[in-house]
Protein backbone atom coordinates (compact mmCIF):
# COMPACT_ATOMS: atom_id res chain seq x y z
CA UNK A 1 0.00 0.00 0.00
CA UNK A 2 2.91 2.27 0.65
CA UNK A 3 4.55 1.82 -2.48
CA UNK A 4 1.30 2.43 -4.28
CA UNK A 5 0.23 5.64 -2.28
CA UNK A 6 3.95 7.04 -3.30
CA UNK A 7 3.25 6.50 -6.98
CA UNK A 8 0.01 8.30 -6.30
CA UNK A 9 1.73 11.13 -4.80
CA UNK A 10 4.08 11.30 -7.33
CA UNK A 11 1.74 11.53 -10.27
CA UNK A 12 -0.39 14.46 -8.27
CA UNK A 13 3.11 16.14 -7.66
CA UNK A 14 3.52 15.92 -11.76
CA UNK A 15 0.27 17.22 -12.27
CA UNK A 16 0.34 19.79 -9.68
CA UNK A 17 3.68 21.28 -11.33
CA UNK A 18 2.39 20.97 -14.76
CA UNK A 19 -1.27 23.10 -13.81
CA UNK A 20 1.53 25.68 -11.91
CA UNK A 21 3.54 26.09 -14.66
CA UNK A 22 0.19 27.03 -16.97
CA UNK A 23 -1.46 28.99 -14.32
CA UNK A 24 2.22 31.08 -14.39
CA UNK A 25 2.14 31.17 -18.54
CA UNK A 26 -1.60 32.56 -18.75
CA UNK A 27 -1.06 35.13 -16.01
CA UNK A 28 2.13 36.42 -18.28
CA UNK A 29 0.42 36.68 -21.41
CA UNK A 30 -2.86 38.58 -19.13
CA UNK A 31 -0.40 40.83 -17.36
CA UNK A 32 1.63 41.61 -21.09
CA UNK A 33 -1.47 42.26 -23.32
CA UNK A 34 -2.61 44.91 -20.31
CA UNK A 35 0.20 46.20 -18.83
CA UNK A 36 2.51 46.47 -22.07
CA UNK A 37 1.56 49.61 -22.68
CA UNK A 38 2.04 50.93 -19.40
CA UNK A 39 5.50 49.28 -19.15
CA UNK A 40 6.47 50.77 -22.43
CA UNK A 41 4.90 54.30 -21.04
CA UNK A 42 6.75 54.07 -17.73
CA UNK A 43 10.25 52.95 -19.60
CA UNK A 44 9.27 56.30 -21.52
CA UNK A 45 8.60 58.79 -18.55
CA UNK A 46 11.82 57.19 -16.60
CA UNK A 47 14.02 58.28 -19.64
CA UNK A 48 12.21 61.75 -18.95
CA UNK A 49 13.18 61.73 -15.92
CA UNK A 50 16.59 61.30 -16.01
CA UNK A 51 16.69 64.19 -18.75
CA UNK A 52 14.54 66.83 -16.46
CA UNK A 53 17.74 66.04 -13.36
CA UNK A 54 20.29 66.40 -16.11
CA UNK A 55 18.62 69.53 -16.89
CA UNK A 56 17.60 71.01 -13.08
CA UNK A 57 21.75 69.54 -11.98
CA UNK A 58 22.92 71.92 -14.50
CA UNK A 59 22.33 69.78 -17.81
CA UNK A 60 22.46 71.16 -20.87
CA UNK A 61 20.21 74.42 -20.93
CA UNK A 62 17.33 75.49 -22.86
CA UNK A 63 15.94 71.88 -23.07
CA UNK A 64 12.25 71.32 -24.22
CA UNK A 65 10.81 68.03 -24.33
CA UNK A 66 7.90 67.32 -26.99
CA UNK A 67 5.69 67.28 -24.22
CA UNK A 68 6.32 70.83 -23.74
CA UNK A 69 5.27 72.17 -26.83
CA UNK A 70 1.40 72.73 -28.28
CA UNK A 71 2.12 73.60 -31.93
CA UNK A 72 -1.51 73.20 -33.71
CA UNK A 73 -1.48 70.85 -36.57
CA UNK A 74 2.16 69.79 -36.21
CA UNK A 75 3.55 66.10 -35.21
CA UNK A 76 6.85 65.19 -33.38
CA UNK A 77 8.29 61.87 -32.72
CA UNK A 78 10.08 61.42 -29.55
CA UNK A 79 10.98 58.37 -27.29
CA UNK A 80 11.57 55.73 -30.31
CA UNK A 81 14.19 53.40 -31.40
CA UNK A 82 13.35 51.42 -34.65
CA UNK A 83 15.28 48.48 -35.80
CA UNK A 84 16.60 47.21 -39.27
CA UNK A 85 15.44 43.84 -40.35
CA UNK A 86 13.84 43.20 -37.28
CA UNK A 87 12.22 40.70 -36.29
CA UNK A 88 13.34 39.11 -39.85
CA UNK A 89 15.39 40.43 -42.88
CA UNK A 90 13.11 42.81 -44.93
CA UNK A 91 10.99 44.05 -41.45
CA UNK A 92 11.80 47.39 -39.47
CA UNK A 93 10.88 47.24 -35.46
CA UNK A 94 9.61 50.03 -33.63
CA UNK A 95 9.52 50.43 -29.61
CA UNK A 96 8.50 52.96 -27.39
CA UNK A 97 7.27 55.20 -30.09
CA UNK A 98 5.69 58.70 -28.53
CA UNK A 99 4.14 60.86 -31.38
CA UNK A 100 2.87 64.05 -29.87
CA UNK A 101 -0.02 66.07 -31.91
CA UNK A 102 -1.02 69.20 -31.33
CA UNK A 103 0.22 68.94 -27.61
CA UNK A 104 -1.43 65.98 -27.16
CA UNK A 105 1.07 62.90 -26.49
CA UNK A 106 -0.37 59.62 -28.45
CA UNK A 107 2.09 56.42 -26.98
CA UNK A 108 2.42 54.00 -30.19
CA UNK A 109 2.02 50.33 -29.40
CA UNK A 110 5.02 48.23 -30.45
CA UNK A 111 5.18 46.60 -33.54
CA UNK A 112 6.75 45.66 -37.07
CA UNK A 113 6.20 45.64 -40.42
CA UNK A 114 8.01 43.76 -43.66
CA UNK A 115 5.49 46.26 -45.77
CA UNK A 116 6.30 49.52 -47.69
CA UNK A 117 4.62 52.27 -45.22
CA UNK A 118 3.54 53.14 -41.97
CA UNK A 119 1.14 56.21 -41.09
CA UNK A 120 -0.46 57.00 -38.28
CA UNK A 121 -3.93 58.47 -38.12
CA UNK A 122 -5.11 60.70 -34.58
CA UNK A 123 -8.45 59.76 -35.06
CA UNK A 124 -9.10 56.48 -36.45
CA UNK A 125 -5.66 54.09 -34.83
CA UNK A 126 -4.44 56.69 -32.35
CA UNK A 127 -2.53 53.70 -30.50
CA UNK A 128 -1.14 52.25 -33.43
CA UNK A 129 0.47 52.74 -36.68
CA UNK A 130 -1.20 51.29 -40.19
CA UNK A 131 0.77 49.90 -42.42
CA UNK A 132 0.30 49.10 -46.79
CA UNK A 133 2.78 48.51 -49.90
CA UNK A 134 0.87 51.59 -51.22
CA UNK A 135 1.20 54.83 -50.92
CA UNK A 136 -1.73 56.35 -48.43
CA UNK A 137 -3.89 59.27 -49.25
CA UNK A 138 -3.39 61.11 -45.90
CA UNK A 139 -6.60 62.72 -44.21
CA UNK A 140 -6.07 66.00 -42.09
CA UNK A 141 -4.01 65.14 -38.76
CA UNK A 142 -2.28 62.07 -40.67
CA UNK A 143 1.02 62.08 -41.01
CA UNK A 144 3.57 58.88 -42.91
CA UNK A 145 5.78 57.68 -40.08
CA UNK A 146 8.35 55.15 -41.04
CA UNK A 147 8.99 53.96 -45.15
CA UNK A 148 10.60 50.20 -45.39
CA UNK A 149 13.02 50.02 -47.65
CA UNK A 150 13.84 45.97 -47.65
CA UNK A 151 14.79 46.11 -44.07
CA UNK A 152 16.27 49.28 -44.01
CA UNK A 153 13.73 52.42 -41.97
CA UNK A 154 13.04 55.80 -43.01
CA UNK A 155 11.65 57.87 -40.62
CA UNK A 156 9.77 60.59 -42.28
CA UNK A 157 9.34 63.14 -40.11
CA UNK A 158 13.49 63.68 -39.62
CA UNK A 159 14.67 66.49 -41.18
CA UNK A 160 18.03 64.63 -42.12
CA UNK A 161 16.50 61.17 -42.69
CA UNK A 162 13.22 61.75 -44.52
CA UNK A 163 12.84 60.76 -48.30
CA UNK A 164 11.03 63.27 -50.18
CA UNK A 165 8.93 61.10 -52.93
CA UNK A 166 7.72 59.08 -49.55
CA UNK A 167 5.69 62.63 -48.21
CA UNK A 168 4.58 63.99 -51.01
CA UNK A 169 1.24 62.96 -52.27
CA UNK A 170 0.66 61.05 -55.58
CA UNK A 171 -0.22 63.82 -57.78
CA UNK A 172 0.87 66.66 -55.46
CA UNK A 173 3.36 68.47 -57.95
CA UNK A 174 1.96 69.66 -60.77
CA UNK A 175 4.51 71.08 -64.06
CA UNK A 176 4.07 74.77 -62.30
CA UNK A 177 6.47 73.14 -59.67
CA UNK A 178 9.16 71.94 -61.51
CA UNK A 179 12.18 74.36 -62.76
CA UNK A 180 13.50 74.26 -66.04
CA UNK A 181 15.84 71.66 -66.85
CA UNK A 182 15.30 70.15 -63.77
CA UNK A 183 13.92 66.32 -65.02
CA UNK A 184 17.38 64.92 -66.00
CA UNK A 185 17.91 61.61 -67.59
CA UNK A 186 18.51 60.34 -64.03
CA UNK A 187 15.01 61.41 -62.80
CA UNK A 188 13.39 59.77 -65.89
CA UNK A 189 12.05 55.87 -64.80
CA UNK A 190 12.38 53.18 -67.72
CA UNK A 191 9.62 53.70 -69.92
CA UNK A 192 8.57 57.16 -68.74
CA UNK A 193 8.30 59.08 -71.48
CA UNK A 194 5.88 57.91 -74.37
CA UNK A 195 4.71 59.56 -77.66
CA UNK A 196 2.29 61.73 -75.84
CA UNK A 197 5.40 63.17 -74.24
CA UNK A 198 7.47 63.72 -77.48
CA UNK A 199 6.94 66.96 -79.02
CA UNK A 200 7.10 67.17 -82.70
CA UNK A 201 10.12 66.87 -84.21
CA UNK A 202 11.75 65.89 -81.30
CA UNK A 203 13.35 62.43 -82.37
CA UNK A 204 16.79 63.70 -84.99
CA UNK A 205 18.95 61.62 -86.25
CA UNK A 206 21.25 62.04 -83.33
CA UNK A 207 18.88 60.46 -81.30
CA UNK A 208 18.03 57.22 -83.07
CA UNK A 209 20.64 54.46 -82.08
CA UNK A 210 21.62 52.35 -84.70
CA UNK A 211 18.95 49.51 -85.43
CA UNK A 212 16.30 51.87 -83.64
CA UNK A 213 13.80 51.28 -86.13
CA UNK A 214 13.33 47.83 -86.72
CA UNK A 215 9.50 47.40 -87.39
CA UNK A 216 7.99 48.78 -90.75
CA UNK A 217 5.06 49.75 -88.31
CA UNK A 218 7.34 52.31 -87.67
CA UNK A 219 7.55 54.19 -90.77
CA UNK A 220 5.07 56.24 -92.50
CA UNK A 221 3.41 55.74 -95.59
CA UNK A 222 5.97 57.68 -98.27
CA UNK A 223 8.55 58.43 -95.48
CA UNK A 224 11.46 57.06 -96.74
CA UNK A 225 12.68 59.53 -99.96
CA UNK A 226 15.22 58.85 -102.40
CA UNK A 227 17.71 60.83 -100.16
CA UNK A 228 16.99 58.53 -97.54
CA UNK A 229 18.39 55.61 -99.21
CA UNK A 230 22.37 54.20 -99.57
CA UNK A 231 23.58 53.54 -102.21
CA UNK A 232 23.08 49.63 -103.66
CA UNK A 233 20.28 49.65 -100.69
CA UNK A 234 17.24 47.97 -102.64
CA UNK A 235 18.59 45.05 -103.87
CA UNK A 236 16.64 41.71 -105.22
CA UNK A 237 15.17 41.25 -101.81
CA UNK A 238 13.92 44.52 -100.99
CA UNK A 239 11.47 44.61 -104.16
CA UNK A 240 7.79 42.83 -103.92
CA UNK A 241 6.12 40.88 -106.61
CA UNK A 242 4.93 43.81 -109.53
CA UNK A 243 6.90 46.63 -107.62
CA UNK A 244 8.04 47.62 -111.13
CA UNK A 245 5.31 49.03 -112.87
CA UNK A 246 6.16 52.14 -114.74
CA UNK A 247 9.00 52.22 -117.30
CA UNK A 248 9.95 55.54 -116.10
CA UNK A 249 11.12 53.11 -113.31
CA UNK A 250 13.91 51.89 -114.97
CA UNK A 251 16.72 53.99 -116.23
CA UNK A 252 18.29 53.67 -119.77
CA UNK A 253 20.18 50.71 -120.92
CA UNK A 254 19.42 48.95 -117.12
CA UNK A 255 17.73 46.11 -118.24
CA UNK A 256 20.85 43.68 -119.71
CA UNK A 257 20.54 40.33 -120.87
CA UNK A 258 21.34 39.29 -117.53
CA UNK A 259 18.54 40.55 -115.89
CA UNK A 260 15.84 39.33 -118.43
CA UNK A 261 14.65 35.32 -117.25
CA UNK A 262 14.38 32.87 -119.80
CA UNK A 263 10.73 33.02 -121.37
CA UNK A 264 10.06 36.58 -119.80
CA UNK A 265 9.30 38.07 -123.00
CA UNK A 266 5.96 35.89 -124.08
CA UNK A 267 3.82 38.75 -125.34
CA UNK A 268 3.91 41.44 -128.40
CA UNK A 269 3.42 43.88 -126.58
CA UNK A 270 6.56 43.66 -124.18
CA UNK A 271 8.39 44.97 -127.59
CA UNK A 272 8.18 48.35 -128.68
CA UNK A 273 8.49 48.87 -132.74
CA UNK A 274 11.45 48.05 -134.30
CA UNK A 275 13.08 47.06 -130.90
CA UNK A 276 14.26 43.47 -132.29
CA UNK A 277 17.49 44.11 -134.50
CA UNK A 278 19.05 41.75 -136.45
CA UNK A 279 22.00 41.34 -133.88
CA UNK A 280 19.13 40.66 -131.28
CA UNK A 281 18.02 37.90 -133.50
CA UNK A 282 20.21 34.93 -132.69
CA UNK A 283 20.68 32.10 -135.76
CA UNK A 284 18.03 29.47 -135.87
CA UNK A 285 15.91 31.83 -133.62
CA UNK A 286 13.04 31.83 -136.26
CA UNK A 287 11.90 28.50 -136.03
CA UNK A 288 7.75 28.39 -136.98
CA UNK A 289 5.48 30.36 -139.46
CA UNK A 290 3.69 31.43 -136.37
CA UNK A 291 6.58 34.11 -135.61
CA UNK A 292 6.78 35.56 -139.34
CA UNK A 293 3.33 37.95 -140.02
CA UNK A 294 2.10 37.74 -143.47
CA UNK A 295 4.49 39.57 -145.80
CA UNK A 296 7.02 40.47 -143.55
CA UNK A 297 9.74 38.26 -145.67
CA UNK A 298 10.67 40.78 -148.55
CA UNK A 299 12.85 39.58 -151.53
CA UNK A 300 16.01 41.50 -149.73
CA UNK A 301 15.40 38.92 -147.13
CA UNK A 302 15.83 35.98 -149.26
CA UNK A 303 19.63 34.83 -150.41
CA UNK A 304 20.49 34.21 -153.42
CA UNK A 305 19.20 30.51 -154.92
CA UNK A 306 17.53 30.13 -151.07
CA UNK A 307 13.86 29.02 -152.85
CA UNK A 308 14.53 25.54 -154.31
CA UNK A 309 11.68 23.20 -155.18
CA UNK A 310 10.89 22.31 -151.81
CA UNK A 311 10.25 25.45 -151.33
CA UNK A 312 7.16 26.27 -153.83
CA UNK A 313 3.95 24.56 -152.78
CA UNK A 314 1.90 22.95 -155.65
CA UNK A 315 0.29 25.61 -157.45
CA UNK A 316 2.75 28.10 -155.87
CA UNK A 317 3.48 29.96 -159.29
CA UNK A 318 0.11 31.27 -160.44
CA UNK A 319 1.14 34.36 -162.10
CA UNK A 320 3.60 34.90 -165.65
CA UNK A 321 4.96 38.01 -163.59
CA UNK A 322 6.25 35.15 -161.14
CA UNK A 323 8.50 33.85 -163.85
CA UNK A 324 11.45 36.07 -165.79
CA UNK A 325 11.82 35.86 -169.10
CA UNK A 326 13.19 32.21 -170.84
CA UNK A 327 13.07 31.18 -167.45
CA UNK A 328 10.99 28.29 -168.54
CA UNK A 329 13.24 26.15 -171.06
CA UNK A 330 12.25 22.27 -172.90
CA UNK A 331 13.81 20.58 -169.17
CA UNK A 332 10.66 22.29 -167.07
CA UNK A 333 7.82 21.40 -169.18
CA UNK A 334 7.08 17.57 -168.63
CA UNK A 335 5.99 15.39 -171.81
CA UNK A 336 2.35 16.12 -173.21
CA UNK A 337 2.40 19.02 -170.60
CA UNK A 338 1.76 21.52 -173.13
CA UNK A 339 -1.63 21.15 -174.52
CA UNK A 340 -3.53 24.00 -177.33
CA UNK A 341 -5.38 25.39 -173.73
CA UNK A 342 -2.08 25.87 -172.32
CA UNK A 343 -1.13 27.86 -175.53
CA UNK A 344 -2.26 30.99 -176.02
CA UNK A 345 -3.23 32.64 -179.06
CA UNK A 346 -0.28 34.27 -180.74
CA UNK A 347 2.16 32.87 -177.70
CA UNK A 348 4.41 30.89 -180.25
CA UNK A 349 5.90 34.22 -181.68
CA UNK A 350 9.38 32.73 -182.39
CA UNK A 351 10.81 29.73 -184.28
CA UNK A 352 13.40 29.48 -181.50
CA UNK A 353 10.08 28.49 -179.14
CA UNK A 354 10.18 25.30 -180.68
CA UNK A 355 12.15 22.62 -180.57
CA UNK A 356 13.71 20.87 -183.73
CA UNK A 357 11.32 18.66 -185.47
CA UNK A 358 8.13 18.96 -182.76
CA UNK A 359 5.56 20.70 -185.62
CA UNK A 360 4.33 17.63 -187.40
CA UNK A 361 1.91 17.25 -190.38
CA UNK A 362 -0.51 16.77 -187.68
CA UNK A 363 0.03 20.03 -185.74
CA UNK A 364 -0.31 21.82 -189.38
CA UNK A 365 -4.24 22.41 -189.82
CA UNK A 366 -5.18 22.33 -193.78
CA UNK A 367 -4.47 24.81 -195.86
CA UNK A 368 -2.46 26.45 -193.00
CA UNK A 369 0.64 26.13 -195.49
CA UNK A 370 0.88 29.13 -197.98
CA UNK A 371 4.10 30.35 -200.12
CA UNK A 372 4.70 32.56 -197.98
CA UNK A 373 5.93 30.05 -195.37
CA UNK A 374 7.82 27.99 -197.98
CA UNK A 375 11.13 28.52 -198.14
CA UNK A 376 13.14 28.82 -201.68
CA UNK A 377 13.44 25.41 -202.89
CA UNK A 378 12.16 24.07 -199.96
CA UNK A 379 9.38 21.92 -202.09
CA UNK A 380 11.45 19.28 -203.46
CA UNK A 381 10.31 16.29 -206.39
CA UNK A 382 9.38 14.35 -203.59
CA UNK A 383 7.16 16.37 -202.16
CA UNK A 384 5.35 16.79 -205.04
CA UNK A 385 2.62 14.82 -206.34
CA UNK A 386 2.78 15.24 -209.93
CA UNK A 387 -0.58 13.25 -211.18
CA UNK A 388 -2.43 15.20 -208.74
CA UNK A 389 -0.86 19.03 -210.08
CA UNK A 390 -0.83 17.38 -213.34
CA UNK A 391 -4.61 17.10 -213.84
CA UNK A 392 -5.10 20.09 -211.87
Amino acid sequence: MTGARQQEGGMMGAESTELDQKIQSAVERAIGSKFDHVLEDISFRIGQAYELIARVGGGARGTVFAEDLNLPGRHVLTGYTVTPNSPAAGAIAWADLHIVYSGTDYPITNANTNLKYAWWSPTTTPTVLQVSNTKPSLAQGEVLVFMNNGGTPKIMLSDTNSSLPGVVSDGAIDSASILANAVTATQLADGAVGATQLGANAVTAAKLADGAVVRSGQLTNGVVATGALAANAVDATKLADGAVTRSGQLAANVVTSGKVADGAINRTGILAANTVTATAVADGAVNRTGQLGTGVVATTALAANAVDATKLADGAVTRTGQMSANVVTNTQIAPNAVTSASVANGAIVRDTQLGANVVTNTQIADLAVGADNLQSGAVGANKLDILRHVLY
